[in-house]
């Protein structure tokens, strides 16, 4: 885990599938929801949530790291926009995808 901005982390994740970092995502997203921290000026629940922006990618000399970061911080607007609390996930080669 390492932080990289503001409110904004990042993981990697080597030797991962897509499907296997959904679902470390949805237990990431789990655990923070049975902490109960209250978050007094959100709009979308009393308790801090968590959107994750989760791409997966074989590396090659085509791809620089940079296109992996962007397209995490896409996915991870996308989470936001379709109202927080949210996981929207793709491959670098694939559709993105959302999971509730």
């Amino acid at each position: 885990m390492l932080a990289i901005g503001g409110e904004e982390f990042t993981a990697i994740l080597p030797h991962t599938s897509e499907e296997g970092a959904v679902h470390i995502a949805t237990q990431m997203q789990s655990a923070i929801d049975q902490l109960r921290i209250p978050h007094q000026t959100s709009l979308v629940s009393p308790y801090l949530t968590l959107s994750l922006g989760v791409v997966c990618t074989v590396p090659s000399p085509e791809r620089s790291p940079t296109d992996l970061v962007e397209a995490a911080d896409q996915m991870l607007y996308q989470a936001k926009q379709r109202g927080r609390n949210q996981i929207v996930h793709c491959s670098l080669m694939g559709q993105e995808q959302s999971v509730g």
